[in-house]
């Protein structure tokens, strides 16, 4: 049951991070295109980001990582 649970949240996660994932312009060559996620705070999502990131280097490649863009306040992100 933990794992279901844990699967769905995972997923809905990854769906979340699509969907409102994007602020401007990549620095991405045209052949490779990374997802961003913008925040200006330290949250709960960035952690989930970075360890997903951790399990994209050890088993496939950088193109599949999402790239994290910080801000320090939410008046300079927008």
């Amino acid at each position: 049951m933990k794992n279901k649970i844990a699967i769905i949240l995972t997923l809905q996660f990854i769906i979340t991070v699509f969907a409102f994932s994007g602020c401007g312009e990549s620095t991405a060559s045209s052949n490779s295109s990374k997802l961003t996620y913008c925040a200006y705070y330290e949250d709960d999502i960035c952690d989930i980001i970075e360890r997903y990131n951790k399990y994209c280097t050890k088993h496939y490649d950088e193109s599949y990582q999402i790239e994290i863009v910080e801000f320090d306040s939410e008046d300079t992100m927008l």
